[in-house]
């Protein structure tokens, strides 16, 4: 079973994901422009209200929170994430 972290701040949520496994399973292309990555850190963070759905449908019964971990960044205006680039992948 595979388990990814939630990061969070005080207006939103997205699930951590692996770029590449998001890439090997052919879901990148399914990711709206409201979540993030980084191309350097090969990380996906997936809009909770509508993209972390795509992990969940396509792992199933896969589909595990044991182990996984809360990352709360506090104010909007710091959280890291929004500093990312924007799906689609820019090449």
């Amino acid at each position: 079973m595979k388990s990814f972290d939630w990061h969070t701040d005080d207006a939103h949520e997205w699930l951590e994901v692996d770029l590449d496994y998001l890439m090997m399973k052919g879901l990148a292309n399914k990711v709206s422009s409201f979540s993030f990555y980084s191309k350097k850190d090969n990380k996906a963070y997936l809009e909770g209200d509508c993209d972390a759905k795509i992990i969940y449908d396509f792992m199933g019964e896969q589909w595990s929170n044991d182990g996984s971990k809360l990352v709360e960044h506090g104010s909007p205006n710091w959280n890291p994430i929004r500093n990312q680039k924007r799906f689609p992948i820019q090449k």
